[in-house]
């Protein structure tokens, strides 16, 4: 009964997601703290169940139940230098990020696991409206079941299906051409929900006592948005229904485990990631939604001179293919206490000059530092008989970006950034 109820909590708290606050930037986290620690260089490596991320087949390896929560706090400063004007605008805000997992060893060859986590965020907020964005809110959440079986002694498969759920905000400004009236400025908004789903595969291979090979494939994901859209300042537009296609990129990653000398681990990572497949924003006016007259929109059109057609806006974010590169190590002081370090390289997805508010993807250099504890979690009523075992990590992160500079005509922007992140992951293995 004690050890049920233990088992209970554990899912208690693999089922609560932290709550977003806010962030700024299209990009990528790492989803574990001790993946964090070793800068991502984790494929190879998944240890713990997080691995239902990184890669699934590591769960084959895990014996009895783990569960891993994942917590991370997060400072990212955003700058805007206007050469022309001397203008200087930041997106700097603070958020909060969860991840939860929960693997179970259910055979000797046989394993379970279910994970929930956000790896990719576009959040911004400038201090100014402008027609790219002003604010954009898009987060992407993952529910990933997954399957893994031990084929050999040290070779194993995973398999995994992405159920993702995404929320979008972009207000912008948009100038109406309003005919003898002249042009007229409306902030342009989109609030939308949406769903899709993919699947992911991995292997892992352990060879002797030396060296471990993995490797994840994740499939690329449409996730099908609707929502509603709304001009503000505009004098009786009508609010109107909208749809969107937003594709997340296909992934492959594959990582190596070395061990030289006792204690010691080196962990390399290379991640390829098809951001080309995101093709941009776009948004339509879906009037088969609208219990408004239809007849409002012409008339409003014909009273402006022009064809209604505001509500199909696009913004074309010129996304490319990247290749991330990871390195971590870490060091065992006993069979308790690790010390972890990494180092990672994460070009920018977005074309040379052709960074826009939306979407301030820069060049990405990160240092990751931290430790990790594993021991006994002896049971609170008798302090003789083990409960289970605990683990702890904990690590920090410092992001530097490379300032770039938009050759975009009239938004020739020079963008810099900083990133401080620091993060920690409770684990119980049953």
């Amino acid at each position: 009964m004690k050890k049920n109820i233990s088992v209970l909590v554990a899912i208690l708290l693999i089922a609560t997601s932290t709550q977003h606050l806010t962030a700024s930037g299209f990009t990528t986290f790492e989803i574990g703290a001790r993946a964090a620690a070793l800068a991502g260089a984790f494929a190879a490596y998944v240890d713990d169940a997080s691995a239902i991320y990184y890669n699934p087949a590591g769960i084959a390896f895990l014996k009895g139940i783990r569960a891993k929560t994942n917590i991370s706090f997060s400072n990212k400063t955003t700058t805007a230098s206007f050469p022309v004007s001397g203008d200087n605008y930041e997106s700097g805000l603070l958020f909060i990020k969860g991840a939860h997992f929960l693997s179970w060893n259910l055979f000797d060859r046989l394993s379970l696991g279910i994970g929930l986590f956000n790896p990719y965020i576009a959040q911004t907020k400038w201090i100014v409206e402008n027609p790219y964005s002003y604010e954009t809110k898009y987060n992407v959440y993952y529910i990933r079941p997954v399957v893994a079986f031990k084929l050999l002694n040290g070779l194993s498969i995973g398999f995994g299906l992405d159920f993702v759920i995404s929320t979008l905000i972009w207000t912008h400004t948009y100038e109406w051409y309003q005919g003898i009236y002249g042009p007229y400025t409306a902030n342009s908004r989109y609030d939308g929900k949406g769903n899709g789903l993919g699947f992911t595969a991995g292997f892992l291979w352990k060879i002797g006592n030396k060296f471990q090979f993995g490797g994840r494939y994740q499939h690329k994901v449409d996730t099908n948005l609707s929502g509603k859209h709304l001009y503000q300042k505009v004098y009786k537009y009508p609010v109107s229904s909208v749809t969107s296609i937003i594709t997340l990129p296909s992934e492959l990653a594959f990582g190596l485990k070395y061990v030289p000398i006792d204690k010691l681990a080196l962990c390399f990572d290379f991640q390829w990631s098809r951001w080309s497949e995101t093709k941009g924003w776009e948004f339509q006016f879906d009037r088969a939604k609208d219990n408004r007259d239809s007849d409002f929109y012409d008339n409003w059109g014909n009273f402006l001179n022009n064809t209604i057609e505001h509500g199909n806006q696009y913004a074309k974010l010129r996304l490319r293919d990247t290749l991330n590169l990871k390195f971590g190590l870490e060091y065992r002081l006993n069979d308790k206490f690790a010390l972890r370090a990494g180092y990672s390289h994460q070009p920018s997805a977005v074309d040379e000059g052709a960074i826009l508010l939306i979407d301030p993807d820069l060049d990405r250099n990160i240092i990751s530092l931290g430790f990790g504890y594993e021991g006994p979690l002896f049971s609170i009523w008798d302090q003789k008989k083990l409960g289970s075992m605990l683990s702890f990590d904990f690590y920090i992160q410092y992001v530097r970006s490379k300032a770039q500079t938009s050759s975009i005509p009239g938004f020739d922007i020079t963008y810099d950034c900083d990133h401080l992140i620091i993060g920690g992951g409770l684990g119980f293995n049953f």
